[in-house]
């Protein structure tokens, strides 16, 4: 595996790992919202959402933003920029 591939599966193990966070994450919340008292369960929540955010924000620094939110440059749209995962590939 060349450089190329092994950044576009590193980026691609990445995502698959924010997506699993993602999910747990809105599983929790949907928990939460009938039973807001459950300490336990919020302390997991606030752990996977640290989590999931450390995760989201080392990918934003290596491959670029995930949605149009994180965008940090003055001087260039780079949400533009591709592959689109839709196309094939992770930015």
């Amino acid at each position: 595996m060349n450089n190329m591939e092994d950044s576009k599966s590193s980026a691609c193990e990445l995502m698959k790992k924010i997506m699993a966070y993602s999910f747990y994450i809105y599983d929790l919340n949907l928990y939460l919202d009938t039973h807001p008292d459950d300490r336990y369960t919020l302390k997991e929540y606030q752990h996977m959402r640290a989590k999931h955010d450390a995760l989201t924000d080392e990918y934003v620094r290596r491959y670029g933003p995930i949605n149009s939110r994180q965008v940090t440059s003055e001087n260039y749209w780079s949400w533009i920029e591709g592959p689109w995962p839709w196309e094939g590939g992770m930015k």
